[in-house]
């Protein structure tokens, strides 16, 4: 049996293996990520800030009861900030077990296409932010930029990911017994 990669390529009968993902823009670019790791698209929504938050980490999310935080990809990537439009989202992926919010300018579509569509990142681009970059598939669309969304997030302090999340349910809710005292 084949070995999958992080660009989900899956065997074809037809022969050239296929890479399935969800493509979105931030700024003027084109990026993709593996369709199995994003769980959901959310519009964007308030993030409670957290004091002394690592760079790049917005803050927390309260998804269905759980406490999320949510990291501005732009940032991570060292592009420009965006405004953001109501055309934003905040993508939830699923990191080893762990769901983290990407703001994203816009989700544009999921898009599925033969792996030999991709190229690996020119040597000249070999470094910071291309360590975060998986290849480079030339779609009908235009070029879009494969991320590896695991690295992205790996690189961001953990403990100050769990930090954030437990000071935001520390903090009492409006309306709870103890925000009224």
């Amino acid at each position: 049996m084949p070995e999958q990669n992080s660009l989900n390529t899956k065997p074809t009968e037809s022969g050239p293996s296929e890479k399935q993902i969800v493509v979105f823009r931030l700024g003027s670019e084109r990026f993709g990520i593996v369709i199995e790791l994003v769980r959901e698209i959310l519009r964007h929504q308030e993030v409670t800030h957290v004091p002394k938050a690592a760079t790049g980490l917005l803050g927390v999310i309260d998804l269905r009861g759980q406490v999320t935080p949510v990291m501005a990809l732009d940032t991570r990537l060292q592009l420009p900030p965006s405004e953001r439009t109501s055309d934003s989202r905040i993508m939830v992926v699923d990191v080893d077990g762990r769901e983290i919010g990407m703001v994203v300018d816009e989700v544009i579509e999921v898009v599925r296409f033969a792996s030999d569509l991709v190229d690996p990142i020119p040597m000249s681009m070999r470094v910071s932010r291309a360590t975060y970059v998986n290849g480079i598939a030339r779609l009908e669309e235009g070029l879009t930029i494969l991320l590896d969304i695991e690295r992205i997030a790996l690189d961001v302090d953990l403990g100050s990911l769990d930090q954030a999340a437990q000071l935001a349910e520390a903090q009492p809710r409006s309306g709870s017994p103890q925000a009224a005292a």
